[in-house]
């Protein structure tokens, strides 16, 4: 009798034995399966609340590679067509790394209450097998109120001048029946705050006027927030949603952050060149490092940066004015007996503004200076 029950639970165990081995080669946050949604998305829910008729609103879901090794980010779907997906360009996610996924919702061609869940696909660089997480969105798409304009975008500068101050606000307004007030405004960020004015009567509406603005604690690169407005309406308890979104450029930057040269010890010096960035017309003064193996060629004015829209609008976050500096390494003036070198450069422009970037070069001995020809 104990050898059928022997027979009988071999296979069982064994069975047993390869869906733990196959889950102890994952990353340990790929192998708790249940876990990985609350584990990579630290939020799997969004509720939009009330958005009104005729408007796109946005939320992002922020997401960290908390695994052991590097994960790819393979694609998104949703289940509806009510809303839409964007997931960032970059789709390799180092331990410690992260980005967003964006759900708009479209609130122009649906109304109603909308459920709906956007399924995110990644994978662990090393295994091919690919792992769902499902990020659920609720939304309620009120007819009797709308907002105009239905969405509100930034495109503001870093640098704190009387021309950016302007950009920093703009007004939008809530359209509702006669009988229900907007009574409170609140905002998702603390640097985005909004203000009620008086209401007016317009046709068989009332009119409430929001001045909403970006403040100068804002961070630079994007953003986006959520004004949430209650009115004394009985019949709504959530509070109707206006999305605001958009992006703070720098002042001053430098790209790439940093410049890598190789080259032989006696061989000619390596040129590369860094973008200087402005939101504003500018020259410089000086671009300079401390170590005597780099230089910088300072060019002329800038020129207008033929990438960037001249209009300024949320699609277009690149500064309008750029120049090009090349960077010398001379591998010929490294300190004796040195083989690599980092060093950091100071921007600064004629107005005062600085920056910086940082250069590293090494000498590889494999390469050597062409012999001359006897």
């Amino acid at each position: 009798m104990r050898r059928v029950k022997t027979a009988v639970l071999a296979p069982f165990i064994f069975a047993v034995f390869a869906i733990f081995t196959d889950f102890a080669a994952l990353p340990r946050s790929w192998a708790q399966s249940g876990a990985v949604s609350r584990t990579f998305f630290a939020q799997t829910e969004q509720n939009f609340q009330n958005v009104p008729r005729g408007s796109f609103a946005r939320r992002s879901f922020p997401f960290v590679n908390v695994s052991s090794e590097p994960i790819r980010l393979l694609g998104a779907r949703a289940s509806c067509g009510c809303v839409r997906v964007f997931v960032p360009k970059q789709k390799t996610f180092a331990p410690g790394a992260g980005a967003s996924v964006v759900v708009e919702l479209d609130a122009v061609r649906f109304t109603g209450v909308r459920d709906a869940t956007v399924f995110v696909y990644f994978a662990a660089e090393s295994r091919p097998e690919r792992i769902e997480i499902p990020l659920r969105v609720r939304a309620v798409i009120v007819d009797d109120v709308r907002v105009e304009p239905p969405r509100l975008n930034f495109l503001v500068d870093e640098l704190a001048t009387p021309e950016n101050a302007s950009r920093r606000s703009r007004r939008a307004v809530v359209f509702a029946p006669l009988d229900e007030r907007i009574v409170r405004a609140e905002s998702s960020t603390p640097f985005v705050s909004v203000r009620l004015e008086a209401p007016r009567q317009v046709g068989a509406e009332r009119a409430t006027p929001l001045l909403v603005s970006v403040g100068e604690s804002a961070p630079v690169g994007p953003f986006d927030a959520v004004v949430s407005l209650w009115s004394d309406g009985s019949q709504r308890r959530a509070p109707t949603t206006l999305s605001v979104e958009g992006t703070v450029r720098p002042g001053l930057s430098v790209s790439p952050s940093t410049l890598n040269f190789s080259a032989f010890r006696s061989g000619a010096p390596v040129v590369k060149n860094v973008v200087v960035a402005s939101s504003r017309p500018f020259s410089l003064a000086r671009v300079e490092s401390p170590d005597a193996a780099f230089s910088a060629r300072i060019p002329d004015a800038p020129a207008p940066n033929p990438a960037v829209d001249p209009v300024p609008d949320a699609a277009s976050p690149g500064a309008p004015f750029v120049l090009v500096v090349p960077v010398v390494f001379d591998p010929t003036r490294l300190p004796p007996n040195a083989d690599s070198l980092r060093t950091r450069f100071v921007v600064e422009t004629s107005d005062g503004r600085s920056t910086g970037f940082d250069a590293f070069a090494f000498l590889d001995e494999t390469l050597d200076a062409p012999e001359t020809p006897k």
